[in-house]
């Protein structure tokens, strides 16, 4: 507040490091000697000793060295190693929550508290990004090298007055979505998360309130459990009986709460027939009862992950013609 920022600005300016400077590489200390870590493709810390060989672990303290010393850049290394794995995982889903309410930074903000940062610009490098000015829209992917490629393979220069978010399918023609599917492919990138091949529903930008293509689809509690686990949503709070019709995700930044229904559970759980019902999303701050927002008033590329969401746990099953009469709730 003392600086005007939001929560996702500060958040920004205050991403760790795991120790490593802005050039990606973090210095451990034996008095003598010094080594340094950085980090690999692999998204783990590799080690290299003075000579830049690359080294499995720190070795053990010389007779003519401080044992103390020694020590301590161990710890540091293992200390940067746990502040590695969670920085990454912090900062990807901040990323993909940053794609779905289409977050935008100014080019400045961007370039010093993302590209330059020696982890997340790495991941930086496995997305694509668009450049938002008065004139037009630019795709791009940021390079190792700090460059900034279109899909062209041309070099682009950052208009200061812009502004940068995320790409997806459900804000690109289709023509660009194959365009920068086949540079994903011809670079080897792995994506950090899907951003192409989802579209929008048919009813994106309608009154309506739900979507319910996957009903009744059905499989069991636990192999649904599973399904939303894995893509991050939480059973809602059990109701008068212990039991809960739904699982959910909340996206703050947005204020809104993507819900998907199905059968239900009781608790403890029991693994029992089930099958989903509806998708629909709610404005955090009017509570769980509250009734769907209309689809118009979706951001479209949440309204498209979500969806895309929803068709994923329905693929751990099949669809029922029975699905009513089977549920034992």
């Amino acid at each position: 507040d003392r600086w005007g920022w939001s929560a996702e600005e500060l958040a920004d300016r205050t991403i760790p490091s795991a120790g490593l400077e802005e050039s990606g590489i973090g210095t451990l200390d034996y008095g003598s000697r010094q080594f340094t870590m950085r980090l690999g493709a692999d998204g783990k810390l590799e080690l290299r000793n003075a000579e830049d060989k690359l080294i499995k672990a720190l070795p053990d303290a010389r007779k003519d060295e401080d044992a103390a010393l020694v020590k301590t850049a161990k710890s540091q290394f293992s200390s940067a190693r746990k502040e590695l794995k969670q920085v990454l995982d912090l900062q990807t889903a901040r990323l993909y929550e940053a794609m779905c309410v289409q977050r935008r930074w100014p080019v400045a903000d961007w370039r010093q508290y993302l590209q330059r940062h020696p982890i997340v610009g790495r991941l930086l490098q496995r997305l694509i990004w668009c450049e938002h000015a008065a004139a037009d829209v630019r795709l791009f992917r940021p390079t190792e090298d700090g460059s900034l490629l279109d899909a062209d393979d041309e070099e682009i220069a950052l208009r200061e007055d812009a502004v940068i978010g995320l790409a997806h399918a459900a804000l690109m023609s289709t023509a660009d979505e194959a365009i920068w599917q086949r540079h994903l492919r011809d670079y080897k990138i792995k994506p950090l998360f899907p951003q192409l091949a989802r579209p929008l529903p048919p009813d994106a930008g309608s009154d309506a309130v739900a979507i319910n293509d996957r009903e009744g689809w059905s499989a069991d509690t636990f192999g649904f459990r599973g399904a939303f686990t894995k893509l991050g949503y939480q059973r809602a709070q059990a109701e008068d009986g212990g039991f809960f019709y739904e699982y959910g995700k909340s996206f703050v930044s947005a204020g809104i709460r993507v819900v998907i229904e199905f059968t239900g559970n009781t608790l403890p759980e029991e693994n029992v027939a089930a099958s989903l019902k509806q998708l629909c999303f709610r404005a955090l701050a009017a509570g769980e009862l509250s009734d769907g927002m209309p689809l118009g008033e979706v951001p479209p590329v949440l309204l498209a992950e979500a969806w895309a969401d929803y068709h994923k746990v329905a693929a751990c099953g099949a669809f029922d013609p029975h699905w009513e009469s089977n549920s034992p709730w």
